[in-house]
């Protein structure tokens, strides 16, 4: 192979890894929002205020979801995302999903996240595995009463639910899945992605992060800040992938 030769090849290289490693959330700094339904959602997430709810569930339909200007890391806001407690004490979590929030009755429990693929609004593509997740969070409980909740699914091509389905168990291709605390302060949390099944190509990202480890669970005064939500890349790996 002639010197030129090498020199394509090796910009070849570089500009797959540079446009691999760029495969990032659609506003992963929380940044930009949008007026729905007289609230507020971050742009390219949603809420329950956008969900699939049941003709009698209106009434949870509240907003838990906030910009917030004053508790930030990167730019200048972040989310923050509060549990509440109604109906004589049931904890409502508040979250947020790249894909649709579904409540099919009043129960907390019978609630999930799903991807919805005929909806770009629904429905993030993710078709590279990163290494690694990376985000700043600020999490308002200390003590045993609730933890907070991130929960990234890369899946194939089908519309996906969290709580995961046995049925579509297999359709998962890699995971980050964690409770967490921060002490009440900021902290960078990094956390590894799980290879869970090879044969299955990845096309989707279906992203939560939630104020309370369960639905219908925990503390009904959590709150979450949430900024800077990153994909990490390893290149050398990828363009080892790639030959």
């Amino acid at each position: 192979m002639s010197s030129f030769q090498y020199q394509i090849l090796f910009v070849f290289l570089l500009s797959f890894s540079t446009s691999v490693s760029g495969q990032q959330l659609q506003n992963n700094s929380f940044e930009n929002w949008s007026s729905v339904n007289d609230t507020e959602e971050p742009s390219n997430w949603n809420t329950i205020i956008t969900g699939d709810l049941c003709r009698f569930c209106s009434f949870i339909a509240s907003q838990r979801v906030f910009q917030d200007t004053r508790e930030v890391v990167d730019g200048l806001s972040s989310i923050r995302i509060e549990s509440k407690s109604i109906l004589g004490g049931v904890i409502f979590n508040g979250s947020i999903t790249t894909g649709q929030i579904v409540v099919p009755s009043a129960s907390a429990s019978a609630g999930y996240n799903q991807t919805v693929r005929k909806s770009s609004e629904f429905s993030q593509r993710l078709q590279i595995i990163p290494d690694s997740l990376v985000f700043w969070a600020r999490y308002s409980i200390t003590d045993n009463s609730d933890s907070a909740l991130v929960a990234f699914f890369i899946h194939g091509e089908t519309d996906f639910k969290v709580p995961v389905p046995e049925s579509q168990a297999t359709s998962v291709v890699a995971t980050v899945h964690k409770t967490f605390q921060t002490n009440g302060s900021w902290k960078r949390i990094s956390l590894p992605f799980r290879m869970t099944n090879t044969d299955e190509r990845p096309a989707y990202v279906l992203a939560t992060f939630s104020s309370s480890f369960a639905a219908g669970k925990g503390n009904g005064s959590a709150k979450l800040w949430v900024d800077k939500v990153e994909f990490v890349y390893n290149n050398e790996q990828l363009t080892l992938k790639s030959e």
